[in-house]
Formats: structure tokens, sequence, C-alpha cells
């Protein structure tokens, strides 16, 4: 199959694929942000809430006010402090992005994304944990992921099983005759079985899943990659917004704001997001501290002073992510 069609009748054969033959995808996945990140085994918390956000704020359900503020004390954001608006919750781009906002704004219609007060910090962090725990749910809901379990020969399944105890025997006998020369190798050969059994068993992309994953790796390329000369794009079009939480799950975010800036002094898409009010937006957030990026940092600092004694959120971390696949 061609990477990137999906083709649920298609056989399982292998879980892999080099990456240098997945072509460069010019337009979105067909999975939101977040859960492409979770397609890559990116399970950072931090980076879904804060392309959640962005996720919400493009679609019209939130805003963000940005104030300038000390300097010293808030490097991370910029110098500025951020706080989300609910709008229209109702326009929420998916489910999860929905559950997210809910959360976010449950008995008050504004949070402070950066230094929150302490009952800030706790919705904040509550609200990041329930996302990443959700999401991390999906692809088994969806079919992207096939149940764990060993695929092909039950013969073979058993011969390997009595291999391993044929080995553990062996080397327990070794062991009791001092033989220690030939345990090393034997104690390897059960570490490598039991790895792949538990990669095995830990379960496997399906056709779609994998076929997701391919897209999502063509658009990451292409948003690496790309420069303001070479970008097309329908007249008028926020592009900056529309891709933005995309570019925040790669961890593109500032090269991305670069490429955008470009086109802004062009007069080529909006000097400022529908969506964000404050100072100017290129030149507030210039290089080192990108809105993508920072809103990261800050999302991960806030869900971890949110969290009550090293919290479930874990603001940098996983946050509910569950396992690689």
């Amino acid at each position: 199959m061609t990477p990137g069609i999906v083709e649920p009748s298609a056989p399982t054969v292998i879980d892999t694929i080099d990456k240098d033959t997945i072509p460069v995808r010019f337009n979105p996945p067909d999975v939101p942000p977040a859960l492409g990140g979770k397609l890559l085994n990116d399970t950072s918390a931090s980076k879904a809430a804060a392309a959640t956000l962005v996720e919400l704020a493009n679609a019209g359900a939130l805003t963000i006010e940005a104030t300038p503020q000390d300097a010293g004390k808030f490097k991370k954001s910029g110098g500025m402090q951020r706080v989300a608006v609910a709008r229209d919750l109702g326009r929420a781009p998916s489910p999860y992005a929905a559950k997210f906002a809910q959360d976010l704004f449950k008995g008050a219609p504004t949070i402070v994304l950066d230094r929150p007060e302490k009952e800030g910090a706790k919705r904040f962090a509550s609200a990041v944990s329930a996302l990443n725990s959700g999401v991390a749910k999906i692809p088994k809901e969806q079919g992207w992921k096939a149940k764990g379990g060993f695929r092909g020969s039950g013969v073979l399944c058993a011969l390997a099983a009595f291999f391993m105890i044929f080995v553990i025997v062996i080397s327990f006998v070794l062991l009791q005759i001092g033989a220690l020369a030939y345990l090393g190798p034997l104690v390897l050969v059960i570490c490598i079985l039991g790895a792949a059994a538990a990669v095995r068993l830990r379960g496997y992309r399906t056709p779609t899943g994998r076929a997701l994953t391919d897209q999502v790796e063509g658009f990451k390329r292409y948003l690496s990659t790309a420069e303001a000369g070479t970008l097309r794009f329908e007249e008028g079009q926020d592009i900056f917004s529309a891709f933005l939480p995309w570019a925040i799950t790669f961890g593109v975010a500032e090269r991305w704001q670069k490429v955008c800036r470009e086109l802004a002094e062009a007069g080529r898409i909006p000097d400022s997001p529908v969506w964000y009010s404050g100072p100017a937006f290129y030149s507030s957030f210039d290089s080192g501290s990108s809105f993508g990026d920072s809103l990261s940092t800050s999302v991960s600092s806030s869900t971890s002073s949110g969290s009550s004694g090293g919290g479930s959120s874990g603001g940098g971390g996983g946050g509910g992510g569950g396992g690689s696949w």
C-alpha cells in the first residue's frame, strides 16, 4: 500500500516502515493534533494541552488575551500573562477538545494560562490530566491499535514458551554447579525473549493505524521543512492558526512562527490571529519565546504546580498517556 492510504481491509504484515519512504503531506492528517502525537508515541501532556488550546481558539470556542508583565517573572511566556476566555464552547472541533474545554472552564469563564493562582492551577492540572487520559484510550476505541497477543502459529508460540522455560532451567543448573561463564549469554537470551514477548503483548497498529501514522509523519516533514516562499494556501486564510496545533505537537512551533512572520510582513496572512488580543503578535512572541513553545512550557509549569503530591497530570510527561505502540 502507498504510505498514508487508509485501507482497513489490507493485511497487517509489519508494523514499521522506513520513514524515508513516507511521502510529504501538504495538508493536515485525518486525525486531530493530540491524536497525531499519540500515533507518533509522543505522550507529552503539555504539548497535547497546548495544541488543543489553540485548536479551540482557532475554532472560535475561546479567545486568548495577553497583557505585558514583569519580564523576569514571566520569562517563559515572553513577558506576557495570557488568559483564556470561554466564548462558544459548542464550537469545539472534537469530542476530546470539548471535554477539555468543559473541564478548563468549570465554574469560571476564564482561566490564567501563565502562572495561574492556586485554584486555577488545580483546575488546569485536572483538565490536562483528563485530556491525556482520554486521548490515550482513543487508538484502541477507533480500531487503530489491535489488542495485544501473539499472532501466527500456535505451535511456534508454544515452542517459544517451552524454549524460555528450558533456558531458565539450564541457567538454574549452571548456577548450582558454578558454571557462571555460561550464565551471562543465557540471561541475555532470556532478556531478549522477554522483551520480544512484551512488545507483542502490548499490541500493534492495524492497517488504518499504520496509514494514519504515515499521514502524520508526512505532515511533520512538511512543517519541518516548508519555507514562506513555497507555501500555497487560499487568500486570506490564517494558515498560522490552522497549522499551529500541529507545529506544537511536532515541536517545531518556533520555526513555524518564523515562517508565518515572513508571510504576515508580506501581507499574505493577518498580522494577528483573530482569537488573540494583546500586543503585536509576531513581535511580542519572538525567537526563543514563540507563542506555541512558550504556551507548552506554561502548561507544563502550571500543571506541575497544580498537581497535589506530584499529581497525575505530569506537566512534561505522560499524564495518563500510556505506553508506546
